[in-house]
């Protein structure tokens, strides 16, 4: 005789002629009487709780609701098999426009292997066409070497794309030993909507570690993409050799690109892409070299040669110095603090053209209290020459900023920052951005944040957050963003979590959006405390791939694990009150 409620009467007992925990995953039940206030209701062969990934469990009590999609639906799932190593449930789904819905849903384990299989079928008289849909996934440990394999399978799914057909297969091998890892992943995805296409991808990789501070790195990707019985693939084959020596290091690499498309491609838009045909590499710094440097600055060093090809254009030479000395800061008084590095870089190429590079940043801060600092930061970098290649594109750019950062504990915080980059003429000043959040007790915060335009002069867009809080009972959110260009609020959100007097609890989550002048989102649940059951209504009007609009009733046991899905969207996404950030 079970329960989980603690009064002398109890609201419900579960009378079984056994029942078996499986720690970490399942709560077995056979001949399992269901009693409520001492009578009995009804009696099922075999009663399983899962435990284990409850954002994939079924619906072990009935589930009931009506939306738009479905009109009146019930939704249930029995258990028809549950033991030590499997636990399997037929599922069936009553709706009053789509139908009935029927499927099998299994989780098992033998040995050291565990999967799930789950495969659901409906004939959805909403599109008039037969959706399927199914997944699998398997993970066994097979000596020495990890297997992990996966696959879905969708037709006609209205939650994915009705009228189409996709299937994704997965498998990944790797394995793990002292000096050695290695792992193989296969992977293709075909869709069939308009046309039928397929992306196949494979992946080879190994680290080999040699001792003495050396190892080899080798790896093959291939993807290819198929449509109308015509193929493009390339296949990106890659090898590093490293050693690490007592005054340096120094490495070989080398990456080679395939064309593996079918004739009609070949030479037609070849794959871009980086070739290395090799290049050797030796790096080195300050803490092992000695002081070699004026003013014992620490640095970096590599010098590089190698053979590049920045497809489709032509192979070149490359030597690259790089020299970096990174930022050391130096107490100039008990308040002012200096930081300065330095960067240097030379290329040369094999055509006769060459480009370097000098970079430098420096920043002058004071600290005005315990947690408040004035600070200005330099950036410089300007390159000299040409290069032939565009991985090798250095950025020119000459900017002051200008931060002030003030903070009285938890309760106020204030963040000031602007700037000028000397290298636009047109529109040298950097948005001023004032950030401000006030906290006066635990239970109440205000953040505000804007920007200003000095070069338009124009203001930027206004983003509030308000959190109140009452213990742990009362949580209410909201976040705006005002656009002052349109005059209009442009984004509200907002979250709603309270009781309602002692047996009642409201929860609310809202988007709305100022430029259609529409909800992109809304979500009502009323939760009503049984003791040690509870019952909520749920009212839920999301976009997406379809409009969910509709309401849901369930009914659950407290103790049973169950996952929460209200304030998620149709993507997956966490509905919250984030409104963006102004930069």
């Amino acid at each position: 005789d079970v329960t989980t409620c603690d009064l002398p009467r109890e609201h419900y007992d579960i009378v079984s002629q056994t029942l078996v925990v499986y720690p970490n995953d399942k709560i077995v039940f056979r001949n399992a009487s269901f009693i409520a206030l001492g009578k009995k209701l009804f009696t099922l062969r075999r009663f399983a709780v899962p435990i284990r990934e409850i954002t994939k469990n079924p619906n072990v009590l009935p589930r009931v609701g009506n939306t738009a999609e479905e009109g009146f639906f019930i939704k249930y799932a029995y258990p028809v098999l549950a033991d030590k190593s499997q636990m399997g449930y037929a599922l069936i789904d009553l709706m009053q426009r789509k139908g009935v819905g029927v499927g099998i849903q299994d989780y098992y384990r033998f040995g050291t292997g565990r999967g799930s299989i789950y495969v659901y079928g409906l004939h959805d008289n909403n599109i008039n066409q037969d959706t399927l849909t199914g997944r699998f996934e398997h993970s066994q440990l097979i000596g020495s070497i990890q297997l992990d394999a996966s696959s879905n399978f969708r037709k006609n799914s209205y939650l994915y794309a009705p009228k189409s057909t996709s299937i994704e297969n997965r498998l990944v091998l790797s394995r793990n030993v002292a000096r050695a890892q290695s792992s193989l992943t296969l992977s293709q995805t075909v869709n069939d909507v308009f046309q039928k296409t397929t992306q196949t991808a494979a992946n080879l990789q190994h680290r080999q570690d040699l001792g003495s501070g050396a190892y080899i790195n080798t790896s093959f990707d291939y993807t290819g993409y198929t449509a109308q019985s015509q193929t493009r693939a390339q296949l990106v084959s890659q090898a590093l050799f490293s050693k690490q020596e007592a005054r340096f290091d120094w490495d070989v690499s080398a990456q080679k690109i395939t064309d593996l498309s079918d004739e009609a491609f070949v030479g037609t838009g070849q794959f871009g892409g980086i070739e290395r045909l090799p290049e050797l590499s030796i790096t080195s710094d300050t803490a092992r070299l000695g002081r070699i440097l004026p003013f014992n600055l620490p640095a970096r060093m590599r010098l590089s040669y190698g053979r590049f090809a920045e497809l489709p254009a032509a192979e070149k030479d490359r030597i690259l110095l790089d020299i970096a000395s990174p930022s050391t800061s130096y107490n100039l008084t008990d308040t002012w603090t200096a930081l300065v590095g330095a960067g240097f870089k030379q290329f040369v190429y094999g055509d006769g053209t060459a480009q370097y590079s000098v970079d430098t940043s420096a920043q002058l801060s004071k600290k005005l209290a315990e947690n408040s600092t004035f600070a200005l930061t330099y950036r410089f970098q300007r390159p000299q020459g040409f290069t032939p290649f565009r991985f090798d594109f250095v950025g020119k750019y000459n900017i002051i900023n200008a931060s002030l950062n003030l903070e009285n504990s938890e309760k106020f915080r204030l963040s000031l920052i602007g700037g000028y980059n000397f290298e636009q003429p047109r529109f040298p000043w950097q948005d001023s951005v004032i950030r401000m959040a006030i906290q006066p007790n635990p239970d109440l915060l205000f953040y505000t944040a804007t920007g200003y335009d000095f070069n338009r002069g124009t203001l930027r867009q206004v983003i509030n957050q308000l959190r109140l809080r009452h213990g742990d009972n009362f949580k209410l959110d909201l976040g705006t963003r005002y656009d002052p260009t349109r005059g209009k609020l442009a984004t509200a959100a907002t979250a709603l979590d309270t009781p309602i007097g002692p047996k009642y609890r409201l929860q609310a989550v809202a988007g709305w959006n100022g430029l259609t002048n529409t909800f992109d989102y809304r979500s009502f649940r009323l939760t009503r405390d049984l003791h040690c059951w509870e019952a909520s209504l749920t009212y839920v009007d999301q976009g997406g791939f379809y409009n969910n609009r509709g309401f849901y009733f369930n009914l659950r046991i407290k103790a049973f694990p169950l996952y929460d899905n209200f304030g998620v969207g149709n993507f997956g996404q966490a509905l919250d009150t984030s409104v963006g950030q102004v930069y």
